[in-house]
């Protein structure tokens, strides 16, 4: 009885440090947050570690899991998550509802190595969007399962979309940009690389469902500004929509 209590309390004790081993680990999965902006003052706005901005909004305790949804006027930057620290940034989401944003949208981000941008999103419902908007971006790392849905709302002709971007070098895989309606002033682009001479953006997926208003804009799978790197290969335009489009490339499957 005395042996058989002993075993019980070291099999409670090793659990419990295995549990907090798990938390000590793990904690920006445990942290998630989930912020709502109304217009000024409903929440703290701080400097981000990406554009150094004193106007953005962001979660500041966690790169994993978050959700931050815009229901009014913001000048500043959006980010679902953000790191300049070795992190995955990944499954973080921004929604914009309603209201001005002037700054950049971005699902998750990271500026620094050994930090993969993985299956962030952005959505836009309602709302006018006057900057650039970025499923994941990352310097130096792979940007890979990353989304941008436009249901309703502006994009504007100052801006783009990007499914996923990397710059520097890593590879830009699997991202998307799914428009449902809404009007688009600017560029689409499934998948970018900035400055990566060797990497490849493929794979890379652009989906007009239903009757959006698309200005006379360019639609790429994939893009980049320099070198010879992979940006056809795997690239899908799915056009589910009477609409026009004035010029689409790179995209091996249409």
């Amino acid at each position: 009885m005395i042996k058989t209590t002993r075993k019980r309390k070291f099999l409670f004790v090793l659990s419990s440090l295995l549990t907090a081993a798990l938390l000590w680990l793990a904690p920006a999965a445990l942290a998630q947050e989930n912020i709502t902006w109304t217009g000024p003052d409903s929440v703290t706005l701080e400097w981000d570690p990406i554009y150094w901005a004193s106007n953005s909004l962001f979660p500041s305790t966690s790169v994993a899991g978050n959700t931050v949804t815009i229901e009014g006027d913001i000048n500043g930057p959006v980010f679902g998550g953000v790191t300049n620290v070795t992190n995955v940034v990944e499954y973080n989401s921004v929604i914009v509802n309603s209201g001005t944003i002037g700054g950049n949208i971005v699902g998750g981000a990271s500026n620094v190595g050994n930090t993969p941008v993985n299956n962030n999103s952005v959505t836009i419902n309602g709302g006018t969007v006057n900057s650039r908007v970025y499923g994941g971006f990352c310097v130096d790392n792979p940007a890979t399962g990353n989304t941008v849905t436009i249901n309703d709302g502006t994009v504007s002709g100052t801006g783009r979309i990007y499914g996923g971007y990397s710059s520097n070098n890593g590879d830009v895989t699997g991202n998307s940009v799914i428009i449902n309606g809404g009007t688009v002033n600017c560029s689409i682009i499934g998948g970018y690389s900035e400055d990566g001479v060797a990497s490849a953006v493929t794979g890379n997926t652009v989906t007009i469902n239903g009757t959006p208003t698309i200005g006379s804009v360019s639609i790429r799978g994939g893009a980049r500004d320099s070198g010879s790197s992979d940006i056809f290969t795997g690239n899908t335009l799915n056009k589910n929509s009477s609409v026009t489009l004035n010029s689409a490339g790179n995209f091996e499957f249409v």
